[in-house]
């Protein structure tokens, strides 16, 4: 598991896409030059029918939108023998182009891989970094001190002790409930109280009827 600092991370991220992308940047006409010379000096010749003069144009024109890392990479398999081709020759200009796109895959997927890490890790970083505004605060102090509220209520309600309701004690509660709040109102204990005693006085209420 990687526990670098994100800034580090994102700091090495960068360097290596930086590294990969100029990599998989076509070649110049010089890269072309040298690895073509490179297969040459070890005994390899140009295709039969490819003109002289035009060896120049027509490689240039094949690998113009190659990678110079899947040229170099193809180039150097060439001369360690590991392709099942005639090694006489020099791959025809296709064949050498489709050689280095081949070859410069890994290189592609592995860059994609990394702008891929690197967009979560500045997601991350922005998300741990982000502060809620005054509003958002102000919701949550709501949010939390209803719950509390409700919290409390619904413990007086199961702590309530259990009295009978005398006709005395139902009159007496009648009366109080009878009086107008405070200013600020009751709170959610006080209402809970109050549901409380409402429900008990109907219930004695309802057994005298039944009686």
């Amino acid at each position: 598991m990687n526990t670098l600092p994100a800034t580090t991370q994102l700091s090495t991220l960068a360097l290596e896409i930086g590294e990969l992308t100029e990599k998989l940047q076509p070649p110049t006409s010089e890269m072309i030059a040298a690895n073509l010379l490179s297969m040459r000096r070890v005994g390899m010749a140009y295709s039969q029918g490819i003109d002289p003069e035009m060896i120049e144009t027509v490689y240039s024109y094949a690998l113009r939108d190659v990678s110079a890392i899947g040229l170099q990479e193809a180039t150097k398999k060439i001369l360690k023998g590991e392709y099942d081709i005639e090694y006489g020759f020099i791959p025809k200009p296709p064949e050498l182009a489709a050689m280095a796109r081949s070859e410069a895959k890994k290189h592609r997927v592995k860059r994609a891989d990394l702008i891929e890490k690197q967009r979560t890790l500045q997601d991350l970083s922005a998300y741990r970094s982000r502060k809620p505004d005054h509003g958002t605060k102000e919701r949550i102090r709501e949010v939390l001190g209803r719950f509390r509220a409700e919290t409390a209520a619904s413990r007086v309600e199961n702590a309530l002790p259990q009295e009978t309701m005398s006709e005395e004690r139902a009159a007496y509660f009648s009366q109080i409930m009878q009086l107008n709040d405070a200013k600020d109102g009751p709170d959610a204990t006080q209402m809970a109280f109050r549901r409380r005693i409402k429900s008990e006085i109907e219930q004695a209420s309802l057994g005298e009827v039944q009686e």
